[in-house]
């Protein structure tokens, strides 16, 4: 958050009260980055700033992955609302 901050020339001090047109610019960014992620656009500055996996590199055998928050929420109920069509649509 704090080089994002940064970026966006926005000072940052834990405990601080943050102005509501700040933190819009941040939840933008933050939504900008998810569309430039979907969409592959690697070369833009704030994908760059804010994706995690620098250096990652893994050619092995994945055996789980881990999500977390409102991701795995709607993973799960993506797939219990496939489960429940599926088994409707075999009746």
């Amino acid at each position: 958050m704090k080089a994002l901050c940064d970026h966006l020339n926005i000072a940052l001090k834990v405990g601080q009260t943050m102005e509501k047109e700040a933190l819009g610019l941040i939840t933008e960014t933050m939504a900008k980055a998810i569309v430039l992620i979907a969409t592959h656009q690697t070369q833009d500055p704030i994908y760059k700033l804010l994706i995690t996996d620098h250096g990652l590199s893994f050619n092995g055998k994945i055996d789980a992955v881990c999500l977390s928050g409102g991701v795995a929420d709607v993973c799960i109920k993506t797939q219990r609302k496939i489960s429940l069509m599926e088994t409707l649509g075999s009746s």
